[in-house]
């Protein structure tokens, strides 16, 4: 008798958990016109993106356009990411790279999860792993005084978000994590930038919260 209560109070416990979990998970969502979406949409994301390469001392910009889809709650996934021509190998444009006369980038292992979450206080947009071996990473590809070098860098994992008139602002800020690439030290890529994010069907009305 004493187990079988035993047993009643976890359960009771592993309920209360469970609902304090789907509570967490559900305090933020996307949204339509401040309502909370219901279905899935498909958005497209438009940005200028500066990536520095601090133990190689490469800095270079990428003009970059991405597809994805938001889902109720908190979760969407990137499903694409391309220049603005469509290739996948992105044309980017080196600053003070004194090995680098051309830089290209290309995302690997999509599609990228990502979910809302608060962090340090604030409402943040996070890209997580695919799978256990899959983090979001960018195939840089180098061209130079060395010749040709091509290494893999981790994408960062969050950004600031902000609602603007026609829909999203992820803003790759100071706050957004320094990751690592295949060579040099740990936490020496840095990615910054704005990135606007609206409605694939041209509406206007997209929002967080």
């Amino acid at each position: 008798m004493k187990l079988i209560k035993l047993l009643g109070i976890t359960s009771l416990v592993l309920l209360a958990l469970g609902a304090l979990t789907a509570t967490a998970a559900s305090a933020h969502a996307w949204e339509n016109k401040k309502a909370p979406i219901t279905e899935p949409h498909n958005v497209i994301g438009t940005a200028t993106l500066s990536f520095e390469d601090k133990w190689r001392a490469d800095k270079f910009t990428c003009k970059i356009t991405s597809k994805a889809t938001v889902k109720p709650g908190a979760i969407g996934e990137i499903t694409g990411i391309a220049s603005k021509t469509g290739a996948k190998e992105i044309p980017c444009e080196a600053h003070e790279s004194p090995g680098c006369s051309t830089v290209t980038i290309e995302a690997k292992f999509l599609p990228w999860k990502t979910e809302l979450a608060t962090i340090g206080g604030e409402l943040r947009d996070t890209i997580k792993p695919a799978g256990e071996f899959l983090t979001p990473q960018w195939t840089v590809r180098c061209t130079g005084t060395e010749g040709k070098i091509t290494e893999t860098c981790e994408a960062s994992p969050n950004t600031a978000l902000k609602n603007y008139s026609a829909g999203v602002e992820a803003i790759y800020d100071a706050k957004s994590p320094a990751t690592n690439c295949s060579a040099g030290p740990a936490g020496t890529f840095t990615t910054k930038g704005t990135e606007d994010i609206t409605f694939a069907n041209g509406e206007t009305g997209l929002g967080v919260s």
